[in-house]
């Protein structure tokens, strides 16, 4: 063994020694202490990174879930019929849609077609409600629809633009009037 290893070795037994003192001992035991705490904050920093991570990603595929609910609910909804359809449609509400046709014009989207009843009531002041987009919507109403007969409408919705025709509109059955005999 030579000089210099003696010392280096002496030096490592002093440090070594260190912990059979209160004070060195109370040093060590910190000092693991400290270090076990900084480990665990660094562990719990990636964990909490992680977990962020996966929760945004959990959010994200949620909201994708429920919009695809809302879209099903709304489509399960009467109403919805095929622009541009020449057969008949079901509306609901025991009306029937045929002829339909939509046209771009100067003023706007017009929608023509026929309400066709096939409910047993006769209605007066049937009123329906046509939905291009949130946006886009236009009435009408049919004075008078007896039972089995049809009734035709046009409606221009205004200012639509350079809106597209959609393959698909909705048009809704906002009430009439009946009378029971």
């Amino acid at each position: 063994m030579t000089k210099g290893d003696a010392g280096g070795n002496s030096r490592l037994v002093k440090w070594l020694e260190i912990p059979k003192t209160r004070t060195g001992m109370v040093v060590t035991i910190l000092s693991v202490v400290t270090l076990l705490l900084v480990a665990g904050m660094i562990v719990l920093a990636l964990t909490v990174s992680n977990l962020r991570g996966d929760t945004a990603e959990a959010m994200l595929e949620t909201e994708a879930a429920l919009a695809a609910v809302v879209d099903a609910q709304e489509q399960a909804q009467p109403g919805w019929v095929t622009s541009g359809f020449a057969d008949v449609q079901p509306l609901g509400w025991g009306f029937l849609l045929v002829d339909l046709a939509t046209e771009e014009t100067e003023e706007g989207t017009t929608v023509t077609g026929s309400v066709i009843n096939s409910t047993a009531l006769n209605h007066y002041n049937a009123t329906f409600r046509i939905v291009l987009t949130d946006e886009y919507t236009g009435e009408f109403i049919l004075d008078t629809l007896e039972s089995g007969s049809s009734d035709s409408f046009e409606v221009t919705i205004p200012d639509t633009g350079e809106l597209p025709i959609p393959d698909e509109l909705r048009i809704i059955y906002l009430g009439s009037e009946v009378a029971y005999y």
